[in-house]
């Protein structure tokens, strides 16, 4: 092992590698076994309570939209997430603040969305458990991901 690693040092076979990306390339993948609210979520019994809701968001933009992009992944996520809260939460406090998110980076809306269910859901007989969560597809802006695919097909082209 001791060889090894002097080898490795010799060589600087570091200079080589550079890597293309961004912190959207690992979402797709991440998303195959996880739950995105996990990234920040203090409460993973709302995730369990939710499972439904969850697999059926998840399968929709996975296998019916067939999102391969990260970045379209959360912003879709994030959008249908807060739509469905107020729908079925109405006017609480919860649907309140995360309606008046301003974050416009979408993990970083996401991380602030944890940030704003770890409050709400302190109290372990909160609202948010008498009442599942209900997928709709209707809440998910199929246009944002045909504009996210012609900005990324003009930037391909531009250069």
């Amino acid at each position: 092992m001791k060889q090894f690693e002097e080898d490795v040092k010799n060589q600087n076979i570091h200079s080589n590698i550079s890597f293309k990306g961004n912190k959207y390339n690992y979402v797709i993948k991440y998303t195959e076994r996880f739950n995105l609210l996990e990234i920040g979520l203090d409460n993973k019994k709302f995730i369990q309570f939710n499972s439904d809701y969850f697999s059926q968001l998840n399968l929709y933009l996975h296998k019916t939209l067939f999102i391969k992009e990260g970045l379209s992944y959360v912003k879709l996520w994030n959008d249908c997430f807060i739509k469905t809260i107020n729908e079925r939460f109405g006017n609480s406090s919860l649907a309140n603040r995360l309606s008046r998110l301003e974050v416009v980076e979408p993990l970083e809306k996401t991380k602030e969305i944890c940030k704003i269910l770890n409050s709400e859901l302190q109290n372990k007989s909160s609202e948010y458990y008498k009442h599942k969560l209900v997928f709709n597809e209707n809440f998910i802006d199929i246009n944002q991901t045909k504009k996210d695919f012609i900005s990324k097909l003009s930037t391909f082209f531009k250069k």
